[in-house]
């Protein structure tokens, strides 16, 4: 996910693995432990899992409880979804198809969604009527610009918008810089 325009290349199908510091900052700001050990976690752009990796390390999760769609790996979660039903998804999606995965997402009807996008996500003619009812729960706005490339930020604020449908945010509903 790297702002277009700005003299970066764009990687093939918008692949920006998730910097870890970016997962652990969600990590920190949800009571994951209080899930039913049944529950599914999803990641509609799996990619290299750099998603999944940090909820395995922490004891939060099996890989075996990971639902996943990755384009790289011929699964396109816009054309049939994951691997299987989700009730939690995080992900990191293509920023030019991020409405898309999230109408997806809410099909599925799971109880809590994360979307790691920029803050300038909220901003635009196109997704003004889009955004009509599907606002977030919670804002958390990183107070660190991170790096996908491993070479810099790329001048551009991100956060995570969160649906919380089952009150596993550590805050009331709103907006944080964490």
């Amino acid at each position: 996910m790297s702002a277009k325009n700005r003299g970066a290349k764009i990687a093939p199908h918008e692949f920006y693995p998730t910097p870890r510091k970016a997962v652990e900052s969600l990590i920190d700001e949800v009571r994951f432990g209080a899930l039913h050990s049944a529950e599914k976690f999803g990641d509609p752009c799996a990619g290299d899992g750099a998603i999944m990796v940090p909820f395995v390390k922490n004891g939060i999760t099996e890989p075996r409880q990971w639902e996943w769609a990755e384009i790289r790996e011929g699964r396109d979660y816009l054309d049939d979804g994951m691997t299987g039903k989700a009730d939690i998804i995080i992900t990191n999606p293509p920023f030019s198809l991020a409405t898309q995965f999230i109408d997806q997402s809410f099909k599925g009807d799971p109880i809590f969604i994360a979307y790691l996008l920029r803050l300038n996500f909220w901003g635009s003619r196109k997704r003004r009527d889009w955004w009509q009812g599907k606002e977030p729960t919670h804002q958390f706005t990183l107070s660190e610009r991170p790096s996908f490339t491993g070479k810099g930020t790329d001048a551009t604020e991100y956060a995570w918008f969160v649906w919380d449908g089952l009150g596993l945010c550590k805050r009331p509903p709103g907006m944080y810089v964490i």
